[in-house]
């Protein structure tokens, strides 16, 4: 029997592999403990980290630029400024394009603790990007600067 963090990881390398397809991501790391487990992908310009945090039974993803051609470490502040922005969370990516802040953040919270539970919602993720955050993945720096102010504002400006 695979862990969570094993079975997760594999969720990821499915659900996500027309994405990273289309945007010429390559797996660059994972990362499988017994609370929390994460795979992250880059191209040449920006990486995508997903994540999972078991004890909270929710799937994220977070998208950002390179830095130094290298994918940095995960923010431990929050930007001030939409300048000062260096990852934006999926929740975000989904908001600046459908203008529901509310299922946008849910989508990636499942309720049953079990591979199929964590895997609905790897799958629900993944469509969702696929769905609505092409312009952002494929480097678009309006969609990039929307997602920015929204990160930092969390208040939704037409």
């Amino acid at each position: 029997m695979m862990s969570a963090g094993s079975s997760f990881i594999t969720s990821v390398r499915v659900h996500f592999c027309a994405l990273f397809k289309q945007f010429a991501f390559t797996e660059v790391g994972a990362h499988d403990e017994p609370s929390f487990a994460s795979l992250t992908a880059r191209n040449a310009t920006h990486y995508l980290r997903v994540t999972c945090d078991f004890r909270d039974r929710f799937v994220s993803a977070s998208f950002g630029p390179l830095v130094e051609d290298v994918v940095p470490p995960v923010p431990i502040m929050p930007a001030r400024e939409a300048s000062q922005v260096r990852e934006v969370p999926s929740g975000v990516i989904l908001w600046a394009t459908t203008g529901d802040k509310h299922s946008s953040f849910a989508v990636g919270k499942y309720d049953q603790q079990d591979e199929e539970g964590t895997d609905a919602a790897v799958a629900r993720l993944a469509g969702a990007l696929g769905r609505h955050g092409a312009l952002i993945l494929a480097g678009d720096r309006g969609a990039w600067t929307r997602a920015a102010e929204l990160t930092v504002a969390r208040q939704w400006r037409p």
